[in-house]
């Protein structure tokens, strides 16, 4: 098998002065002249340009997710209000279904028993009854006179 293996490592700078101090300038010229390049710092800016475009779109994501979210919450506030107006209706379709049944229900007891009630026939039975004890008291009595 092998053996242990070593690590490496090297680093190379370039350093390049340009002496002459002089650039020259062809075709349509675009560009930049630079005189006295000897100890020279040149430092080129974008003013900001990459931080306030990434600014920018961080905002726009907030904007976005605000909005969404706000959307969100609107359709859920929809949707819970038509599922209440439904809960309502049902609620109300059964209480009408229920008052029905018993329309419905006196309805029947009042064909069967021609318009009377059960009430009614009790006091019926009542007045009859007491008619026949007033009828057989009399009787009574003027079969003892």
């Amino acid at each position: 098998m092998g053996g242990d293996g070593g690590e490496s490592s090297s680093t190379t700078t370039t350093t390049t002065t340009n002496t002459s101090g002089s650039n020259a300038a062809q075709g349509d010229n675009n560009g930049t002249m630079i005189s006295g390049v000897n100890n020279s710092q040149i430092t080129v800016t974008d003013h900001g340009a990459v931080n306030g475009s990434l600014n920018f779109a961080g905002d726009v994501v907030d904007k976005v997710l605000e909005s969404n979210t706000a959307a969100n919450n609107n359709v859920v506030d929809v949707a819970n209000n038509a599922m209440s107006t439904v809960k309502d209706s049902a609620s109300q379709m059964a209480i009408n279904a229920k008052e029905s049944m018993n329309f419905a229900k006196e309805m029947a007891t009042t064909t069967i028993t021609g318009g009377s009630s059960e009430g009614q026939k009790q006091i019926a039975m009542v007045v009859v009854g007491c008619v026949v004890v007033i009828g057989v008291v009399f009787g009574i009595k003027a079969w003892k006179s």
